[in-house]
């Protein structure tokens, strides 16, 4: 279950698990997109900014496993 941000201030985007590169917001016609401008392999999409802010900062990072 994903929890939904508390507030609507946008947030410092984390850097991109696979290459380190920044987080990069698109206003996209059916949404959000949070990319990464350096190899653009990672990426979410959402209707609200703060929510694709929010699954960007949470997702999935596999460098963590390897520690």
């Amino acid at each position: 279950m994903t929890t939904e941000p508390k507030s609507t201030e946008i947030k410092e985007l984390l850097p991109c698990p696979f290459c380190g590169g920044e987080g990069e917001t698109k206003f996209v016609p059916h949404g959000i997109r949070v990319i990464c401008s350096s190899c653009g392999s990672c990426g979410v999409l959402k209707q609200k900014a703060e929510e694709a802010d929010y699954c960007w900062n949470t997702r999935h990072n596999p460098k963590k496993e390897n520690l």
